[in-house]
């Protein structure tokens, strides 16, 4: 998580666009704006990074993302760590962004990972999940009866109108808010699962509709 890119949201269309992208070497930060920032007219740059064409450089965390972070003096700083497992000493600020997307309530920026590899030669990515408000509650029950840490979890595409899910082993149609693909249910106990319910300690109310991802998510 070395490389961590940052998307913005455009209010008119509602596109989620990569516009850019920080990295660390150790020494110096050094942020770049991607081609995503030029693909929508209103996009603004960011403070005075006006040049969407040059290369940025920092010895300090850039302002646009250091204020995405919690301090270390904040008193819930160790249990925030642990929710996001994610041990003290690897706590570093790139990190941090890209598990917890350096979301506010202000503006429309998300930052996320890019797939690393492992020594698999697999790529691997830890994200939150997003709009469990919008799961059937059926779904929804069974996460949270039957999934544990490490279980093996699939990427798909979100129909537009109608939902393809799997019951019993065969296919059905749902309503369209039935938007997830589910396998075969396994007999209780012999789920394992990669997401757990435990509330972010900073966010509230957000945090209840989403999961933490586990320890590696794999991208097919």
């Amino acid at each position: 998580m070395k490389t961590p890119y940052l998307a913005w949201q455009d209010h008119e269309d509602r596109r989620l666009l990569p516009v850019g992208r920080l990295s660390f070497d150790g020494h110096v930060y050094r942020f770049v704006y991607t081609k995503g920032a030029e693909q929508s007219p209103r996009f603004v740059p960011f403070g005075v990074m006006r040049d969407l064409h040059v290369v940025y450089e920092s010895t300090v965390l850039f302002p646009l993302f250091a204020n995405r972070l919690l301090s270390k003096s904040r008193p819930e700083y160790r249990d925030f760590l642990a929710w996001l497992d994610v041990p003290e000493h690897a706590a570093e600020p790139l990190v941090l962004l890209a598990l917890t997307e350096g979301m506010r309530a202000t503006d429309t920026l998300m930052v996320f990972p890019y797939p690393e590899k492992s020594s698999d030669g697999k790529p691997h990515v830890r994200f939150f999940s997003h709009g469990l408000r919008y799961v059937l509650p059926a779904i929804v029950q069974f996460i949270a009866e039957h999934l544990r840490p490490s279980a093996p979890l699939f990427l798909m595409l979100d129909p537009p109108k109608s939902a393809r899910f799997v019951r019993g082993g065969a296919a059905h149609r749902g309503p369209s808010t039935a938007r997830w693909v589910l396998p075969t249910l396994p007999p209780s106990g012999c789920a394992s699962s990669a997401a757990d319910s435990t509330s972010d300690p900073t966010r509230g109310g957000r945090a209840r509709e989403s999961r933490r991802a586990s320890a590696t998510a794999l991208v097919m």
